[in-house]
């Protein structure tokens, strides 16, 4: 084990005013338009410096990009930017110098521009001036917002160093995911402190003196009967989601009519607004009854996620419990599992089958079960991609293509086994055979 530093993640739900509201949706916009200012900064500055040999540097510094958007808040055009907190707009110049340095190291794509009409926003705040009490949260340039009772006792303090209550808080911002306002922010792990859903076994005496168990694979899927099969026996399936998939059909087509009449409606007034001084911090144009179903519209969709996260939290505390002496999963190609439009495949199966692939939401699975694993101290193996889980026997170790078929039938020594079964139960002998051969994350 090492003494790295563990970081929790908490989010606190707000419930913010109507003035207050309006004052998050001028951050969202600004926000949103200092982050694509600071790409168009950085692209320019690229462009110029490329074929420039006495410039040693190709590409910005933070200090550098902070630099050159203080100079463009002097300009006329810019002075608007004034009347915003300076620290947030700072963060939010960070993120770009993160997403190119992502982009450099080969670990995401190229930063892209972010767009008016997405629901999801968000904007930094510095982490040492804000504080958090039991049923307020102070933010700065904003004030005190009703958060309820949120039940996390050991983040109530004060960012201030200063402060006798003072805490360390990390990353802090507030989000708006399309119908609720959050606080997100990071904590370090503090010692004794007996977290609800990350490392509450390791802090519990009987799971601590409990003998460790056999390794557990677990092979995942995309169809709804075959989610989660694990090598113990266990099946799970996707929660029962068609209300929600109603709801959301049914809001959709709302939304669809609605701004089809206002189109003409909408388009008057961009031409009008275009002629009086541009306001760069509002969101893309809804009218009130369009805001009204987009709202929702995202619960709908909230609630659908809620219902599959609900599911695997259940099973990856399950399987916690019984205190396994590794984890096996697949590192799975999701998004080379999705079909595309180009292949000579039926719309509505390719339909179908692109629709399962996202609601099985695999990598929340993967990643909730190896931080839950993780701050309990078992161990997580990732077979490689090329591992051949389901076409090996997992009694002799023959290899055979078995195509569509549901069921294993061993030539060589006769087995006849459910084809995840299987697979769990290879995944589950790589603990035992290859442990050295894959990277293992404690």
């Amino acid at each position: 084990m090492t003494d790295e530093k563990t970081y929790i993640g908490y989010k606190i739900k707000l419930y913010p005013t109507p003035e207050q509201e309006e004052i998050f949706k001028d951050y969202f916009g600004a926000c949103r338009y200092v982050y694509n200012l600071g790409i168009d900064i950085h692209n320019n500055y690229y462009q110029e410096a490329k074929n420039n040999d006495d410039i040693k540097y190709k590409t910005l510094s933070f200090f550098a990009l902070n630099n050159k958007f203080t100079q463009l808040k002097k300009e006329d055009q810019y002075q608007w930017l004034n009347n915003y907190d300076s620290t947030s707009l700072k963060m939010v110049l960070n993120d770009v110098i993160t997403a190119y340095k992502k982009f450099f190291d080969k670990r995401c794509n190229y930063p892209k521009y972010k767009k008016r009409k997405n629901h999801h926003q968000m904007f930094p705040i510095r982490a040492d001036r804000i504080w958090i009490n039991q049923n307020s949260v102070r933010i700065p340039s904003i004030g005190t917002v009703y958060c309820g009772n949120h039940n996390h006792p050991e983040c109530i303090g004060k960012g201030n160093i200063k402060s006798p209550i003072h805490k360390e808080y990390y990353n802090t911002r507030v989000i708006y995911d399309g119908y609720s306002y959050w606080l997100s922010f990071t904590m370090i792990e503090e010692e004794n402190v007996q977290f609800n859903s990350c490392n509450r076994f390791k802090n519990n005496d009987l799971w601590q003196h409990k003998d460790y168990s056999e390794p557990i694979g677990i092979d995942l899927g995309c169809k709804k009967n075959n989610w989660i099969v694990d090598s113990n026996g266990n099946r799970i399936s996707r929660p029962d989601y068609s209300k929600e998939d109603k709801r959301i059909a049914k809001y959709q087509r709302k939304l669809a009519i609605k701004r089809r009449v206002n189109k003409e409606k909408r388009a008057n007034s961009t031409v009008a607004n275009k002629l009086e001084e541009p306001n760069y911090t509002k969101k893309h144009k809804y009218t009130k009854n369009e805001e009204k179903i987009l709202k929702k519209l995202n619960k709908a969709y909230k609630r659908k996620f809620n219902k599959i996260e609900n599911r695997i939290h259940e099973y990856a505390c399950s399987i916690i419990q019984e205190k396994p002496s590794a984890i096996v999963l697949e590192d799975l190609d999701v998004k080379g599992m999705l079909i595309p439009k180009s292949d000579d495949i039926p719309c509505r199966y390719r339909k179908n089958h692109n629709k399962n692939v996202k609601d099985s939401i695999l990598y929340a699975v993967k990643s909730i079960i190896q931080y839950k694993a993780v701050a309990n101290n078992i161990p997580v193996l990732f077979a490689d991609r090329e591992y051949p889980s389901s076409q090996l026997c997992s009694c002799c170790g023959h290899r055979q293509k078995i195509g569509t078929s549901r069921v294993y039938k061993c030539p060589v020594c006769g087995n006849e086994i459910d084809r995840d079964d299987n697979a769990a139960l290879n995944l589950k002998n790589v603990a035992y055979y290859d442990f050295n051969q894959y990277e293992m994350i404690v």
